[in-house]
């Protein structure tokens, strides 16, 4: 399971670096996921054979020609698979433009009465009822 741990507190950079370096280690080994892929691998095997190393700079890399037929294959498999998260968002993000567009125009004439009276002519007419009425209910 997940455990919380208190935060570390960095002093410095080089002491922020080796924090960030073991959150790093910490994530591929226990959990196969590779920041720089951005993605969770099936195992250590999987992650071996299709991750170019723990470091930004291996992954920015050219891909040698001899290992080019497995970088395809696996951008392929990441072409197929879609992050349900990315489609989620994605669909959050339609909604919420919709939502926006409704909201703009409810609320753009708001200030512009078009049916009915506005609070000072209701106040009006109140007085006036009163004063029909002779002050008495």
């Amino acid at each position: 399971g997940f455990r919380q741990s208190a935060a570390p507190v960095c002093e410095d950079l080089l002491q922020a670096r080796a924090c960030l370096d073991e959150i790093l280690a910490k994530l591929r080994n226990q959990h196969r996921y590779c920041v720089y892929c951005g993605c969770v691998f099936q195992s250590q095997e999987d992650m071996k054979m299709n991750c170019p190393g723990a470091t930004k700079e291996e992954h920015e890399r050219p891909v040698p020609a001899s290992e080019a037929t497995t970088s395809a294959t696996s951008t392929e498999l990441a072409q197929v698979e879609v992050d349900p998260l990315d489609v989620f968002m994605s669909g959050m993000e339609d909604e919420l433009t919709k939502d926006l567009r409704k909201s703009y125009k409810a609320t753009r004439n708001r200030h512009m009465p078009s049916k009915g009276w506005s609070f000072q002519q209701q106040a009006q007419q109140n007085k006036n009822e009163m004063k029909r009425l002779g002050g008495r209910r």
